[in-house]
């Protein structure tokens, strides 16, 4: 393949002419000679007309303009020229240069079906030298600059999308770029250091192409880019850590609309100036701190609709700049105690189209600075009937959205925590009851929505009509709050009903009778929990089967809610009408606990008109026998080291570990403390001494029982013998006895001498208490002399 060389001489400064006196408006396009631009586009051209000096923008874009239609000269004496668009045209090669434009910026080619493109630059002097050769290996696509003058294209924006590009590479030799789009293209993958050259490049774009993976270091090199806008709607399943290692200006990166269902940790590592992350229409199963690392400068975070169904604890601690946060769309289930604590600056969190069955309490505590919170469209019930609390630490939130959800009462604690409400959607919930002082604390609400037809329109109901009538808060619902129950005020709205007409004559809403009490049980037992309710028999249900009548919900802990799906879980519902009312009893059996089971449990017995929870929860103590599972094990040392004693035990509760020496609590070695003895933890003693031997107890004990093992601790040292007196008188014919006492472990050996001799065993002499004792009998002349013990 050869290359053309032209000899063109021309100026790089800006002409001066006026437009008008060099070459008119070309035919049929149209002028601005003020701004110094040439219109061509939606022409239907198929030749390029002759294009006046004096241009500096021309736009030739959407026309039937051919490869044939454009020669290498055609742009050749332009030197004016910034701005060229060459979209929406029949282009499929492309071969030119663009020597006599030095001042060219900004070159568009999108949706020009490009396979080939060559761009060249050619010295005035003529001379063909090649200073930059890049080739771009995209399909067929092979791009060369020709060039001496680096300054030639120093600005230049760069586009090619709606091409058929497959892949990039090779853009090492094009450092001037600011502007590179390529997105609408058939790209595939990034590869490590594409980009290593463009210090230059602010902005990037890749969207709707066919990227699968983007490999470690893939964007090293752009530490000037600002837009990463964007890499989405591409098929990108795998971002590999430190993909985008090097971006440290970076401040939007856009992946929404692609397959991206793991992170791993440091994905977005060096993105320290990002404030826009923007990851819709993924696969993405959780939110942990891993993966978000490094992202201290993040405002905005989208994760609409993926498959998210946990966030971990800590995930939000390295992200604390989160001001804005969509979560909707997900797998969500439930909001723990305080989830976003770390998002102390949020304003908007939207947690709607999840199914969300629980809040536990001080759920969103710490978000003191949210204004919106959106909880639309989930499965929310009792979590908001039953635990007051949810809300707490709202300091700042204006509106709440809980539309669409399985509401059924309202208390005065369920919006503790939100008295600043200003807007409050409860719209199509079936809620059946609203308690006095509901709205009490908020003193800036202005706007409720709420609507039921299901209103149990009895005397405790009776504040709420007229509130509703008396309230200056815009109640754009009222009218389609209406009552199922009595049956005489069914339909009517509850804000035309007078005081005088809500009666307590029945009372349809369940009423506890037995409720779960505190239990304790052993690891394996099988444990019963009882809870029975009974409620008046309305005329509305008295042809209704009674298995349909009342329904039941255990709970463990906070939130959780218990299924008989599991194989140790039985939940049986035995229920009878009699004399008016129905009385319902539910028994939850645990089969073979374990103290994963030590818990609270509750249940909440309901029908159409409301429910009744147990409280307060029911605690299950489980104990779990101690077991040691790391023994102590016999030492022998020698006198002056060092012993440690290890023990260990498991059990439920844990067990407190203590120890005895010899089944006593005295130690010597912590009389003169050389002993480190904690709770639960090894026993240690140092410098140890003959007197600490013996056999050390170690026992695991708490309210479950006891379990005691032990260690003999043997402890070396060399002989020590009492100094013997100087002179022994004996009487002749009597007995004499010669003391060496001496110890050591092992016991020593003595050895008695007789005037330097060594004395051994007689008919007279003999030794006793391990020879440390000589026993001369019937004592003679011949037994004087000077006696001396070896130890």
């Amino acid at each position: 393949m050869s290359l053309l060389c032209f000899m063109i001489l021309f100026s790089t400064s800006y002409s001066s002419s006026t437009p008008s006196t060099i070459v008119s408006c070309p035919s049929p396009c149209t002028c601005s000679y003020k701004e110094r631009l040439v219109n061509c586009s939606n022409r239907s051209l198929r030749k390029i007309p002759l294009i006046p000096p004096w241009v500096s923008i021309l736009s030739l874009r959407n026309n039937k303009i051919e490869a044939t239609a454009v020669k290498q000269h055609t742009f050749m004496n332009l030197p004016n020229l910034l701005e060229l668009d060459l979209s929406d045209n029949e282009l499929r090669t492309l071969s030119v240069s663009f020597s006599g434009s030095p001042l060219l910026r900004t070159l568009t080619l999108k949706q020009t079906k490009l396979k080939h493109v060559w761009l060249g630059m050619v010295s005035a002097s003529g001379l063909c030298k090649a200073y930059s050769e890049i080739q771009m290996n995209w399909g067929l696509i092979a791009i060369f600059l020709i060039r001496i003058n680096v300054t030639y294209i120093t600005n230049i924006p760069y586009h090619r999308s709606h091409n058929i590009i497959t892949t990039i590479d090779g853009l090492t030799e094009w450092p001037s770029l600011r502007v590179l789009d390529l997105s609408f293209n058939t790209i595939r993958g990034i590869r490590s250091n594409t980009f290593i050259n463009q210090r230059n490049l602010t902005e990037l774009y890749l969207h709707k192409n066919n990227i699968t993976t983007v490999n470690e270091h893939a964007f090293a090199g752009l530490v000037s880019l600002e837009t990463l806008s964007d890499l989405s709607r591409n098929r990108i399943n795998h971002i590999k850590g430190l993909a985008f290692n090097g971006m440290c200006q970076l401040r939007t990166l856009l992946l929404h609309g692609n397959r991206i269902s793991n992170l791993k940790d440091a994905s977005f590592y060096s993105l320290k100036a990002l404030t826009t992350l923007r990851m819709d229409d993924n696969r993405i199963r959780s939110v942990d701190m891993g993966w978000l690392y490094d992202l201290k400068s993040l405002e905005k975070l989208s994760l609409s609709r993926n498959k998210v169904n946990s966030i971990s604890s800590g995930a939000w601690k390295l992200c604390k700049e989160i001001r804005h946060l969509n979560l909707s769309h997900n797998d969500l289930t439930t909001i723990i105690s305080k989830q976003f604590e770390s998002l102390t600056v949020m304003q908007t969190l939207d947690l709607s189209r999840n199914a969300i069955v629980a809040m536990e309490k001080e759920a969103f505590y710490g978000l003191r600075k949210l204004k919106k919170l959106v909880l639309s469209r989930n499965l929310i019930s009792s979590s908001v009937e039953d635990l007051g609390g949810i809300f707490r630490g709202l300091d700042s939130i204006e509106t709440l959205l809980m539309n669409n959800n399985r509401i059924r009462s309202l208390s005065p604690d369920t919006f503790v925590g939100a008295d600043k409400l200003v807007y409050l959607d409860l719209r199509n919930n079936n809620i059946t009851s609203v308690q006095n002082k509901t709205f009490q604390t908020m003193k800036n609400l202005k706007r409720l929505r709420i609507n039921s037809a299901a209103f149990l329109c009895d005397c405790q109901l009776a504040w709420f009509s007229q509130w509703l009538r008396d309230s200056n808060i815009n109640t754009r619902s009222e009218g389609n709050c209406r009552c199922f129950h009595p049956p005489k005020l069914k339909g009517r709205r509850v804000v035309n009903i007078g005081s005088n007409e809500f009666e307590c004559g029945e009372h349809p809403i369940p009423t506890l009778l037995q409720q779960p009490s505190k239990l304790t049980a052993y690891k394996g037992e099988n444990v019963t929990l009882e809870c029975s309710a009974s409620a008046t028999l309305t005329k509305n249900v008295s042809n209704v089967k009674s298995s349909a009548l009342m329904s039941v919900v255990w709970r463990r802990g906070r939130s959780k809610t218990l299924s008989h799906e599991s194989q140790k879980i039985r939940i049986r519902k035995p229920q009878r009408i009699e004399g008016g009312h129905i009385f319902f009893t539910s028994f939850l059996i645990l089969y073979d606990v374990t103290y994963d089971s030590d818990d609270d449990y509750s249940c909440v017995i309901s029908n159409e008109f409301g429910h009744a929870k147990s409280t307060p929860a029911a605690h299950l103590s489980v104990y779990v026998y101690p077991t040691i599972t790391k023994q102590p094990e016999d030492r022998t040392v020698k006198s002056g080291s060092e012993v440690i004693f290890q023990c260990q035990a498991s059990g439920h509760p844990i067990p407190d570990i203590s120890w005895q020496k010899d089944g006593g609590s005295s130690f010597p070695a912590a009389h003169e403390r050389r002993l480190v003895r904690t709770q639960n933890a090894p026993l240690h003693i140092s410098e140890v001494q003959p007197k600490d031997a013996g056999v050390y107890t170690c026992t695991a004990k708490s309210v479950a029982g006891v379990q005691s093992v032990s260690a003999t601790l043997t402890v070396l040292y060399p002989p020590i013998v009492e100094k013997m007196p100087d002179k022994i008188e004996a009487v002749k014919g009597g007995n004499a006895v010669l003391k060496c006492m001496s110890s050591a472990n092992p016991a020593p050996q003595v050895t008695w001498l007789l005037n330097g001799g060594v004395l051994n065993g007689t008919t007279r002499h003999f030794f006793a208490a391990g020879d440390q004792l000589l026993v001369i009998v019937n004592f003679s002349s011949l037994d004087q002399g000077e006696y001396a013990c070896s130890v």
